[in-house]
């Protein structure tokens, strides 16, 4: 049976997709995308979360990669450009590290990284 861990998001959805079975994920963290998710309105799709040390140099993730402590998660854009717009706005509204990639938004609370960083690659 999956484990609820918010009220729309399971705790598989954040675990590492290598399948080695790490779902450490920061509980607080998920909250806030919970308050993303309901404000947005629709389901949101996690493409990464949790990653294992070998999943993060498998996908080429930084040494100092917040997937591997549970801290981060990227969303998959939506194909609308008004949803994505909206859904980039909340995302700024609610974290204060979110990176802006073609097709995904990296967010993450880690608390040993610089804050208040928006990036658009």
């Amino acid at each position: 049976m999956r484990e609820k861990i918010t009220e729309k998001f399971y705790r598989d959805e954040f675990a590492c997709k290598c399948l080695c079975g790490y779902d450490d994920i920061n509980i607080p963290f998920v909250n806030a995308l919970q308050v993303v998710r309901s404000a947005y309105g629709k389901p949101i799709r996690i493409s990464s979360a949790c990653r294992c040390e070998a999943h993060n140099k498998a996908v080429n993730g930084s040494d100092s990669s917040s997937h591997k402590l549970g801290f981060a998660a990227d969303i998959i854009l939506p194909e609308s450009a008004t949803d994505t717009k909206i859904l980039i706005t909340l995302c700024l509204r609610h974290f204060r590290r979110v990176f802006i990639y073609k097709t995904f938004i990296h967010v993450d609370c880690d608390p040993e990284k610089d804050q208040d960083v928006c990036r658009v690659y």
